[in-house]
């Protein structure tokens, strides 16, 4: 596995055209290899989370970060999760996260876990975090993922009705899902 962000930088610049030719080609090569270890590290996480009882296990909700501010939000694997996967693949940002920080990882293993298991508790433990919160009404679906299917889109709308104090939003690549 790379050691540093710094071995990722093949995976940005092949979404921006800047490269031609064999350096090109070597580059999509070093990103699909990449792409891999980031897809073998989710599944031997989601392994082992899948060996614990669903019950047992909490969804990860992050109360924010310093890009988005003090903004709960839930995340699920990438690549894994996104079934326009071939649209972002090679400039998605949170592959450096889930190789550079092993909590990243395994929150964003541990969720998917949860939610192919149990869909009913991913989004009540959702819910419950929602209902705490006092300050800051803030909801963002997916820093990392994308929207798997039309159940979990309904569960994410449903949530929202029944919290229009809060402002919920999501980016997306699964148009077909969302325009229907």
């Amino acid at each position: 596995l790379p050691d540093s962000s710094t071995d990722l930088v093949d995976i940005n610049s092949t979404s921006g055209g800047h490269n031609n030719g064999k350096k090109a080609q070597e580059s999509q090569s070093d990103s699909d290899a990449i792409i891999a270890k980031v897809k073998a590290l989710l599944l031997a996480a989601m392994s082992i989370f899948n060996a614990i009882p669903v019950a047992a296990l909490k969804v990860a909700i992050s109360k924010g970060n310093s890009k988005i501010g003090k903004v709960m939000n839930v995340s699920l694997a990438p690549i894994l999760t996104c079934g326009n996967c071939s649209k972002c693949k090679y400039y998605c940002y949170d592959l450096k996260a889930i190789l550079q920080y092993p909590g990243t990882c395994a929150a964003r293993a541990r969720n998917t876990s949860i939610w192919q298991r149990s869909p009913e508790l991913y989004f009540a433990q959702i819910r419950k975090a929602i209902k705490g919160r006092r300050t800051n009404k803030y909801f963002r679906w997916h820093v990392s993922g994308d929207i798997p299917n039309k159940a979990y889109l309904a569960e994410m709308v449903a949530i929202a009705k029944e919290h229009p104090e809060f402002i919920f939003w999501t980016y997306t690549k699964m148009y077909w899902l969302v325009n229907h």
